[in-house]
């Protein structure tokens, strides 16, 4: 079969493409239908909403439910602003960070995904070769033609699971850095569950030199309805979310700290 393939439509667990072929559907939207495809709820409450408008030049009621429902259940994000992708939410997160510390760098993990902006495309699963550099001291690799100029110079690279050299590397950059942003789950980069020491570790060295410690859980909020920071008990400076919170639909949010 060509690749990729063009889906027509969706039902439940499968998709059917363009020439009627009915296939198990094992990526299910980077798994963000968690109740399958066009399932009635989803699909009846989509329909409801659309037919009263689809866009607006300003907030809507909704936002303030939609708001409180995603405070309820991650207690962290006490002020929250919504936007229109995984992207965005942490595109925003990373400019709310530099401007709160006034510091320029921002740190994440080797092979982490966090988006197309162009600190994320920092070290995304790079290819396998010298330019890495060691194991406890990930160089900053380019994952993508065209970034701005210095953008490897501005973002750390970290070990994932190893606290002490993350702690390490935090504390030789602490004057400059802005942020530590990690997906808990490492979830482009093996599905490596978190050591509690690890994450404990983070938390600890991120607040004692202002750092923020910022949670992508656009991927990892499937974990638990709080997400992996209810599950591991750790309280982020901020978090990242996105389209399993509006159904599998285009959309983010981030937030935290209310004084940040």
């Amino acid at each position: 079969d060509p690749f990729p393939i063009y889906t027509d439509q969706g039902a439940g667990v499968y998709v059917t493409d363009v020439d009627g072929n009915k296939r198990l559907d094992f990526v299910n939207n980077a798994t963000a239908l968690v109740l399958g495809h066009t399932h009635p709820n989803v699909a009846n409450a989509l329909k409801e909403r659309i037919s009263q408008g689809t866009a607006f030049f300003g907030p809507t009621a909704l936002e303030i439910e939609w708001a409180e429902l995603l405070r309820e259940r991650v207690p962290s994000l006490e002020r929250l602003r919504f936007c229109s992708s995984g992207t965005e939410a942490v595109m925003n997160v990373l400019r709310v960070a530099r401007a709160f510390t006034g510091r320029g760098k921002i740190a994440k993990f080797e092979g982490a995904y966090h988006g197309i902006d162009d600190p994320a495309l920092i070290s995304y699963v790079p290819p396998v070769t010298d330019a890495l550099g060691e194991e406890e001291t990930p160089s900053s690799v380019i994952s993508s033609a065209g970034l701005a100029p210095s953008t490897a110079e501005n973002v750390v690279v970290l070990p994932f699971n190893n606290a002490q050299a993350c702690a390490r590397l935090i504390d030789q950059n602490k004057e400059e850095l802005a942020a530590v942003i990690i997906d808990p789950l490492s979830t482009a980069a093996g599905l490596a569950l978190p050591d509690a020491e690890f994450l404990n570790t983070l938390r600890a060295v991120t607040e004692q030199h202002g750092i923020l410690l910022i949670f992508d859980e656009i991927v990892s909020f499937r974990m638990s309805s709080g997400g992996t920071q209810q599950v591991y008990g750790i309280t982020p400076d901020l978090t990242c979310l996105a389209k399993v919170i509006a159904g599998g639909t285009p959309a983010g949010a981030f937030g935290g700290r209310a004084d940040v």
